[in-house]
């Protein structure tokens, strides 16, 4: 191993053997003996997690959606993009009532 004086020399390749580093040791996962890298996966997010974070971006898709979505007068299609975004701010406000249900609801 290199000690602080080496570190800033610079290397011949050809000569010097690279040192180990995570970029071109073997990774070996925690499930298979040594391991050099935590996990394989990240660990799953519990359920009350899950529709915290849905809930979130509902809310805030719907507060985006009261503040106002402007559509060019000339647009085509302005008579059926406008029955599009009333079908998403129903849909949307439906679905912030049954996420916050779901949330009273004792689910694991």
């Amino acid at each position: 191993m290199l000690d602080d004086r080496d570190r800033f020399r610079p290397r011949r390749y050809d000569e010097d053997a690279p040192p180990v580093s995570l970029l071109n040791e073997t990774v070996e996962y925690r499930d298979r003996g040594l391991a050099t890298v935590l996990h394989r996966w990240p660990r799953e997010l519990p359920f009350r997690a899950v529709l915290l974070d849905a809930l979130a971006q509902t809310q805030l898709l719907l507060t985006r959606l009261d503040a106002g979505v402007y559509l060019a007068k000339d647009a085509a299609g302005r008579g059926r993009a406008e029955v599009t975004l009333r079908e998403l701010y129903l849909r949307t406000q439906d679905q912030v009532r049954v996420l916050e249900a779901a949330l009273e609801l004792e689910l694991e």
